[in-house]
């Protein structure tokens, strides 16, 4: 563990990865592949202290909580009654949690051992506009090849929760992404409306931008002419995905992503953050692709159900992030 103007760095490593972990927003903050000179294969910002003010760095990393996603008008009803998150973006939207986000919340260690690190946060009732105290931990797991995360959360009042990991892949470590090539089952597609909020899902046929089941380089889906508009700029699509399952592919790398969530979404790094990365360039416009394994938060009403935990109940879910040589 090091230390870092009061913020505090945890390290798992083996003989084929290293993975760091920042205490605030229990974030990932570099995955290195040692077989590639300690590749680093996630967007890093050199100033660690931007993670406190996730929006600054476009939540490099994060854990993203309550409600990770956007909910129109920061606006939702549980049992008949309506609550109100905080708008924090566009005046309009609740983003990744708002002003409260869990990105930018320092999480306490509980457990550490050789291959593993427990974190936990304790949100209070009401915060951010969420009924209940929310009590989540966050375990990250580093077997061989493969980094787990396991998110368990319990509630005092039925509240809503879509707890995600917000990190950027880059293969190549350095320069875009449009040369990487995505694979995934896709039933359906949520696009963003000029408000970004999801509209209803459209059904991925053969043949269309997100039929990724022989894979498809990502310019191909960014430059498509449904997708590369306001507000999008590119990619930023809530993907379907029966199989769980998206593979990432660089020049020499590949990333396969398994989670035990519905649906992905993944963003290309449309409008880059004004930050410096950790090898001292500058985040450039589809530098990362964020992949973030989610449950789906498209209201219907105002209502949520999919999102709803009440308590006595606990919500649990997985990712498993495997790396291999190419």
């Amino acid at each position: 563990m090091e230390k870092d103007n009061f913020m505090k760095l945890y390290v798992l490593e083996n003989d084929l990865l290293k993975v760091t972990f920042l205490d605030v927003g229990a974030s990932i903050y570099s995955f290195s592949v040692k077989a590639l000179d300690n590749r680093n294969i996630v967007l890093t910002t050199k100033d660690k202290n931007i993670y406190k003010e996730p929006p600054k760095n476009a939540y490099f990393g994060a854990t993203v909580g309550r409600v990770g996603g956007r909910i129109a008008n920061g606006e939702f009803i549980i049992d008949g009654k309506k609550y109100q998150a905080a708008q924090n973006e566009k005046v309009t939207n609740s983003l990744h949690g708002g002003f409260e986000s869990y990105a930018a919340k320092l999480f306490e260690v509980v457990e550490e051992k050789e291959d593993y690190i427990t974190f936990r946060y304790v949100s209070r009732d009401g915060e951010g506009g969420y009924p209940g105290e929310l009590e989540l931990y966050v375990k990250y797991t580093l077997l061989d090849n493969c980094l787990a995360l396991d998110y368990e959360a319990r509630t005092t009042k039925k509240t809503l929760v879509n707890i995600i990991n917000h990190s950027y892949f880059n293969l190549n470590g350095k320069g875009d992404i449009l040369k990487h090539k995505v694979s995934a089952d896709v039933e359906a597609v949520f696009a963003l409306d000029d408000k970004q909020i999801n509209l209803l899902p459209l059904k991925v046929r053969k043949g269309d931008t997100f039929d990724l089941s022989t894979g498809k380089k990502l310019e191909k889906m960014v430059f498509a002419k449904e997708v590369n508009v306001p507000p999008m700029g590119g990619v930023d699509h809530l993907l379907v995905t029966p199989k769980r399952k998206l593979t990432l592919e660089g020049e020499d790398l590949r990333l396969i992503v398994l989670s035990d969530y519905p649906a992905v979404q993944i963003y290309s790094t449309n409008y880059p953050p004004e930050v410096t990365l950790l090898e001292g360039t500058k985040v450039i416009k589809y530098g990362g692709l964020a992949i973030e394994p989610a449950d789906i938060v498209c209201g219907q009403n105002g209502e949520f159900k999919n999102l709803e935990l009440c308590p006595g109940e606990v919500y649990k879910r997985r990712i498993k992030y495997i790396v291999e040589l190419l």
